[in-house]
């Protein structure tokens, strides 16, 4: 910027001035205007530095969060399960172990397996619990607790099945059709054991994606069903808008695990006991 200062020259010249009426040089003048932006820079980065590098340096590395699941969830890291293995206890249980009765006073022993048995007796019907992804991930394996009942004269055939669920409507569509298929009846041994099973194929899910997990022991009239881990929860009635209605219900009769199921096919009469099913 250039003004007259004092009386012009005879060549009507404008000199580097200032308004305090003296000389500057071209360079002073430089400098003092952009001192301001320097200026500005420097508030600039001081707000950064506040704002955003102190901050962010005190919040915790990727490696400190917890992104796996911890023991008392599941036995093993990054699974998704229909609720914590920790709630696995004998309090757990539809009954005591042992125990007096009626209005005198008495005592009850609290050393009950929480298990359940599936309906036996060529009952054949598909046991389905569901499963709420915690974030967004992939399932390659699907996992079950046995209880201490086993089946004495065996089964005809133990499957699994994985299905997706529409919230709208609550159907069920199932997702790993070539290993539901596969016999895993020689598989299901041991009491009081956790299994896992590939899928045979990669499942994506979106955080909060719900899924239904289906096992199907299939027996003849004199065969019973292995008992499954599970806890016990008072059978309450969501919204009828809901899907799914409640964490447990049952499909069938059925020798297989079919591709869809309608939710108006779904039975959730039982709903009082939820199975301990994993996906990882």
């Amino acid at each position: 910027m250039t003004y007259p200062v004092g009386e012009p020259d005879d060549d009507a010249a404008y000199r580097w001035g200032s308004g305090f009426g003296f000389d500057m040089t071209e360079d002073t003048a430089i400098s003092i205007m952009t001192g301001g932006i320097s200026l500005a820079m420097g508030r600039a980065r001081s707000n950064f530095v506040d704002h955003v590098e102190d901050p962010l340096s005190t919040k915790p590395s990727l490696s400190q969060i917890p992104v796996g699941s911890p023991l008392w969830q599941t036995i093993l890291a990054n699974e998704d399960s229909t609720f914590p293995r920790s709630q696995l206890t004998y309090g757990a249980a539809s009954a005591t172990s042992s125990g007096g009765s009626g209005d005198s006073s008495h005592t009850h022993r609290m050393g009950a397996t929480p298990q359940y048995k599936p309906a036996g007796n060529g009952g054949n019907t598909l046991e389905i619990a569901y499963i709420s992804a915690a974030k967004n991930r992939t399932y390659t394996e699907v996992g079950f607790i046995t209880g201490d009942a086993v089946t004495f004269l065996g089964i005809q055939k133990f499957v699994i099945g994985v299905f997706s669920v529409n919230r709208t409507t609550g159907a069920l569509t199932l997702l790993n059709p070539i290993s539901a298929a596969v016999d895993l009846k020689g598989s299901m041994t041991a009491t009081n054991t956790e299994y896992r099973f590939n899928l045979g194929t990669v499942i994506t899910a979106a955080q909060n994606d719900i899924f239904g997990v289906g096992l199907l022991q299939v027996t003849n009239a004199f065969q019973t069903c292995s008992s499954l881990m599970c806890t016990t929860l008072t059978d309450l009635n969501p919204p009828v808008t809901m899907f799914p209605r409640k964490n447990y219900c049952y499909f069938g009769s059925t020798t297989t695990i079919p591709s869809t199921i309608t939710e108006s096919s779904l039975n959730y009469g039982s709903s009082d006991k939820l199975p301990f099913l994993v996906l990882r």
